[in-house]
């Protein structure tokens, strides 16, 4: 694996420990983060993702299959996990997942969710520009409205 790959990896590990600054320190100011639900320009905008899931799911875990679910080519990868939580605290979903069906907001629910996600990220210069998300929003969702 390539040297930006390992510090990608790091960020992963660091967000399961709630600790989105090593996720701050890799994105470019100007990047651009894209999800099924929206597209953030600029790294502050892009962290509310992660701080709004590191608000509501204080056990969040991300489990990554190093050997089938990676591909690194260098200046890009893509990375494919299973992501899981328990919604302990409120959804900001202005920010968050949102599959339409819900408001500005998930009220704390208790309940667990499980899911597949891929992330696609390019770098530039050791940062990282673009961050491209693909997931069902429907899926988590339903399980923990």
């Amino acid at each position: 694996m390539s040297e930006l790959f390992d510090r990608f990896s790091e960020a992963y590990k660091a967000l399961e420990r709630r600790d989105v600054s090593k996720m701050a320190d890799l994105f470019a100011d100007d990047i651009v983060f894209i999800t099924p639900e929206r597209t953030m320009k600029g790294k502050e905008e892009a962290i509310s993702r992660f701080v709004a899931n590191q608000n509501a799911f204080s056990d969040l875990k991300l489990e990554v299959d190093p050997e089938h679910g990676v591909i690194d080519a260098g200046d890009c990868c893509a990375v494919e996990f299973i992501i899981t939580g328990t919604l302990k605290g409120d959804l900001d979903t202005t920010v968050s997942i949102n599959d339409g069906t819900v408001g500005d907001t998930v009220k704390a629910t208790g309940k667990k969710f499980r899911m597949r996600s891929t992330d696609h990220v390019w770098w530039r210069d050791g940062k990282i520009y673009k961050f491209s998300v693909y997931y069902d929003p429907a899926e988590p969702t339903r399980q923990i409205v």
